[in-house]
C-alpha cells in the first residue's frame, strides 16, 4: 500500500448540478415574452402565438436547433430550458424563411426586430436570457437543491473540487459565500476552487482538424471547445460532472479516450426534470463505460469515497 494517498479531483458544473434551475427558467421565459413584446410593439398574444409556432417546430427536430457558436450548434435545444430559450429566439428567424413551413407571424416579428436594430437574434436571445436570469438571481439568488450544500461540503473534505461554470465567477462566489464556503486562496490551501466564464459553449476550430465532431448515440457533437479544453488539461480531473451532455461531458469523454493521462477519467450526467431522453440513454447499459448518471449531488460523496479508497491502494 502507498504511504501517500493521491487526492482526487472533481470538475463539476454549478447550475443544474447543485441548484434547481426551474425558477431561473421561468424568469427567462417571462423575460422572453416581455422583451419581445416591448421591442416589437406587438400585442403579447401575437408574440405568444409566434413563439408557440417556433416551439412546436423545435420539438419536431430538436437536433436542428440549439445554442450557436461559430455558426454551428454547440448544444441542443432539448438539453435544458436555457438552451431551448436561445433556440426559440433564434427560431423566429428560421421560421420566417423556412420554405413551405414559413410562418407569417415569425416573418412579421423578424422584420420588426430588424427594424429595431436586432439583426442577430442569437445575440438578442442571449441578452434576454441575462435579463431574466439576472432578475431572478437579484431577487432570489441561486436556489440550491435540498441537501446540496451539505453534499458539497462533504465532497470538498474528500477531494479537490473545481466548480467550472459559464456563469461569472462573482455570481457563483456570492452564492457559495452565503452558504459558508471559502474559495481557494492564493496559497492553494482551500479544497474548493471556482472557474467562472468557462465558455464551454464556445467552438474554436482549434484542433488539428479544425472544427471537429464526435458521435454519441444519434447526435453528432462539436468538440473543438478550446477554452473548456484548456481548463480540463490544466486541472486534469478524475471526475467530470454536468447536467448538459453537449456542454459538460462530450469533450471530457473524447479527451479520456485520446489522452493517456486522462484514461481513468469518469463522467457523470446529473439527471434533472429537463434532461433529454437521448442523453439519459447514453448512460444506460454501459453504452459508454466511463459515463454514468446521478440524480442528486449527494451521490458524488459516495463516488468520492470509493475513488479515495481506490487511489490509496
Amino acid at each position: 500500500m502507498s504511504l501517500h494517498k493521491r487526492r482526487a479531483k472533481f470538475l463539476v458544473d454549478f447550475d443544474g448540478v447543485w441548484t434547481d434551475i426551474a425558477g431561473q427558467a421561468k424568469s427567462v421565459d417571462k423575460a422572453r415574452i416581455e422583451e419581445l413584446t416591448n421591442i416589437s410593439g406587438f400585442e403579447t398574444s401575437f408574440i405568444e402565438k409566434c413563439l408557440m409556432q417556433v416551439h412546436t417546430r423545435i420539438m419536431q427536430t430538436p437536433h436542428l436547433f440549439g445554442w450557436h457558436s461559430d455558426g454551428r450548434i454547440s448544444a441542443f435545444a432539448d438539453e435544458d430550458p436555457f438552451l431551448l430559450h436561445n433556440a426559440t429566439v433564434e427560431g423566429v428567424g428560421i421560421l420566417a424563411v423556412e420554405g413551405p413551413l414559413q410562418s407569417k407571424e415569425c416573418l412579421g416579428l423578424k422584420k420588426r426586430l430588424e427594424e429595431k436594430g436586432h439583426i442577430d437574434l442569437g445575440k438578442l436571445g442571449s441578452d434576454i436570457f441575462h435579463v431574466g436570469c439576472n432578475r431572478y438571481l437579484a431577487e432570489s439568488g441561486h436556489t440550491p437543491l435540498p441537501g446540496a450544500m451539505d453534499a458539497l461540503r462533504e465532497l470538498s473534505d474528500l477531494v479537490d473540487v473545481v466548480i467550472c461554470t459559464n456563469f461569472t465567477t462573482d455570481l457563483v462566489a456570492s452564492t457559495l459565500s452565503r452558504h459558508g464556503f471559502h474559495l481557494q486562496a492564493e496559497d492553494g490551501t482551500s479544497r474548493l476552487k471556482l472557474k467562472g466564464l468557462a465558455r464551454k459553449n464556445m467552438l474554436t476550430a482549434d484542433s488539428p482538424e479544425g472544427s471537429r465532431q464526435a458521435v454519441f448515440g444519434d447526435r453528432s457533437i462539436w468538440i473543438d471547445r478550446g477554452h473548456y479544453k484548456s481548463i480540463i488539461l490544466e486541472e486534469m480531473p478524475d471526475v467530470v460532472v454536468g447536467d448538459v451532455f453537449s456542454l459538460d461531458l462530450a469533450l471530457p469523454l473524447v479527451l479520456q479516450s485520446e489522452n493517456e493521462a486522462l484514461k481513468d477519467l469518469n463522467a457523470y450526467l446529473m439527471l434533472t426534470p429537463f434532461s433529454s431522453s437521448w442523453a439519459k440513454d447514453l448512460t444506460q447499459n454501459n453504452k459508454i463505460p466511463q459515463l454514468k448518471s446521478i440524480t442528486h449531488p449527494k451521490e458524488l460523496v459516495q463516488i468520492a469515497n470509493a475513488l479515495s479508497l481506490a487511489t490509496s491502494l
